[in-house]
């Protein structure tokens, strides 16, 4: 092999093993980086229900726009950390997408999806990171026509997450025991 090439290869395995130099951050390896409710353009049902079962199951609640992780104000190198320190991430809004660069790759992403209103943005970042990818689909959302909406509601479609659903694919994974 020419020296050229080979000093080639020992920068670019110098350079990809920099890519993780973040310390992993002390949380939990599972992270929830959900869309806030003022952010989309449908209402979750079971929402509660959902962020209950997250918690159950020792998952972080990241919110990149605000750079918080629960109550905890993170800096720009405290996110990048968190992210790269996950090895499952649920995310349902494609908008965050590009988050996903800073994890490891062979991480699982877990996306919540709705049936019919799916985005290709998510999946695609995924594989483009080297990522598992896998998409829990809700139900289709359903559109209140005779029901006048809760006051301070600006969703007009609701769906509800399947949660059963997404307890299987951590199963499945072997990733949550």
């Amino acid at each position: 092999m020419p020296s050229g090439a080979s000093k080639q290869m020992r920068s670019r395995q110098r350079r990809d093993s920099q890519r993780f130099g973040a310390e992993p951050y002390e949380v939990s390896t599972c992270i929830a980086m959900l869309a806030s409710p003022d952010r989309t353009r449908f209402g979750r049902v079971n929402q509660g229900s959902l962020h209950a079962w997250l918690r159950a199951q020792s998952f972080g609640l990241l919110d990149a726009w605000a750079m918080t992780l629960g109550a905890d104000q993170l800096g720009l190198a405290d996110l990048i950390a968190v992210l790269a320190a996950a090895r499952i991430i649920v995310i349902d809004d494609p908008a965050q997408a590009a988050s996903l660069g800073f994890c490891d790759p062979g991480a699982l992403v877990l996306e919540l999806g709705i049936d019919g209103w799916t985005d290709s943005a998510i999946g695609a970042v995924a594989r483009l990171f080297g990522l598992e990818w896998r998409l829990i689909a809700a139900g289709p959302p359903r559109y209140p026509v005779k029901a006048r909406l809760p006051l301070g509601t600006p969703q007009m479609l609701r769906t509800e997450v399947d949660i059963g659903a997404l307890d299987m694919a951590l199963s499945d994974s072997g990733a949550i025991g």
